[in-house]
């Protein structure tokens, strides 16, 4: 951890029940003192010192390395408290800098937990370790549990935190996977047609059809205000889209009629789509009743109501629509 500079090194020792284990940043004095104690061995995996407990007690070791370090004894409670704590501060560190570049609330929450899994992997990890990366990285590849966007996220997590908190390089070796090339699969407009006729309360019915008309993620129709509507130049504007990007969709006349009639009905205040208690309608209402509205409409491919591609003929005309398949 990054921390202040002391007169002393630190040398930390774990009593286990057989062995004190020492652990203090690499220093030759220190180590060519080490290497004089009997019993000791180096475990490399580690990056630490093991020494038995039967042939040395905690007087002679401070006697013998307290000259050019600072020993702090802990007990395995002790040194587990204590890495906790370590973590958890630079965790809050990571959340500053991130909230700080105003990385979204969910790329956040991702990074965290990438960041959280990595510094327990090792104890090396909270020096930003190269070995420490590769293994971590290797055990989310070879575990077969995981996507490729799982480990390109996790890449991406460990990349900030290595370069932006620690100002330290990645390792020079490749660890993304590669690119999965997969064709998408396509709703057909009667299967969207089925999904939206299936859905009988009007806010659900508009909010699936603006979804689908312009393309929009869902993240995005739960952002949408009354005024972010065009009607004059028939635009849509998606203010900080994904990228921190503005966008503007077209708004067609017959979405409009029904968004026209679900405000008559409704009257939302703030938010375009607002809850049963007002506020902010939320992403996973809008993705429960879509999969609701897929099973009455007896739709059996696994979609979720994100539109990633609006595919346009050559005179801009919407000839389809790729909703997002859970794979």
């Amino acid at each position: 951890m990054r921390g202040t500079k002391n007169t002393k090194a630190t040398l930390r020792v774990t009593k286990e029940q057989e062995l004190y284990r020492l652990a203090f940043a690499y220093d030759p004095a220190i180590v060519t003192l080490v290497r004089s104690l009997p019993g000791r061995v180096w475990l490399p995996d580690e990056k630490i010192w093991t020494v038995p407990r039967a042939r040395i007690d905690e007087a002679s070791l401070q006697r013998r390395l307290g000259s050019l370090a600072e020993l702090v004894f802990d007990s395995p409670d002790d040194a587990s408290a204590r890495e906790s704590t370590e973590i958890e501060d630079e965790l809050r560190t990571c959340r500053e800098h991130l909230q700080r570049r105003r990385y979204s609330r969910h790329t956040v929450k991702n990074y965290l937990h990438h960041i959280r899994q990595y510094l327990h992997s090792s104890s090396r990890a909270t020096s930003a370790d190269d070995e420490a990366i590769i293994t971590y990285v290797n055990q989310i590849s070879s575990s077969g549990e995981y996507s490729s966007s799982y480990q390109n996220v996790a890449v991406n997590a460990i990349k900030f935190y290595t370069e932006t908190v620690c100002g330290k390089s990645m390792p020079k070796i490749k660890l993304r996977p590669r690119r999965e090339k997969k064709l998408p699969l396509i709703l057909a407009e009667s299967e969207v047609a089925a999904i939206i006729g299936a859905l009988e309360n009007t806010k659900h019915r508009a909010v699936i059809s603006l979804i689908y008309s312009g393309g929009l993620r869902v993240s995005e129709a739960v952002n949408l205000k009354i005024q972010d509507f065009d009607r004059e130049r028939g635009l849509i504007r998606i203010v900080q889209a994904k990228g921190k990007k503005d966008r503007q969709v077209p708004l067609s006349a017959r979405l409009w009629e029904l968004l026209k009639r679900y405000r008559q009905e409704y009257q939302p205040r703030t938010w375009l789509f607002e809850g049963q208690k007002g506020g902010q309608y939320t992403v996973r209402s809008i993705q429960a009743l879509f999969q609701r509205a897929c099973k009455t409409a007896g739709i059996t491919k696994p979609v979720t109501p994100l539109c990633d591609i609006n595919w346009l003929d050559g005179k801009g005309m919407r000839t389809g629509i790729r909703f997002r398949i859970n794979h």
